[in-house]
């Protein structure tokens, strides 16, 4: 299992969230403003540790895209 630590928050009237999540292994941790970014950097750690989850994904310009969007 991985662990993560995320905090999100949505500004009064904005239809923006943003936020930051750490990897508690590594103790990265990045800033984000899109739940895209969010899970990109999840995805991309557990793709460390060959978990299934990461099926469907592929590296491209540094960075986890969908396979099939």
């Amino acid at each position: 299992y991985e662990t993560f630590i995320i905090k999100i928050w949505i500004g009064d009237g904005e239809q923006r969230v943003r936020g930051w999540i750490q990897h508690v292994g590594s103790q990265e941790r990045i800033d984000f403003v899109s739940l895209k970014k969010m899970l990109e950097f999840m995805i991309a750690r557990l793709i460390l540790t060959t978990s299934p989850l990461s099926e469907g994904y592929k590296k491209e310009g540094g960075e986890f895209v969908e396979r099939f969007q």
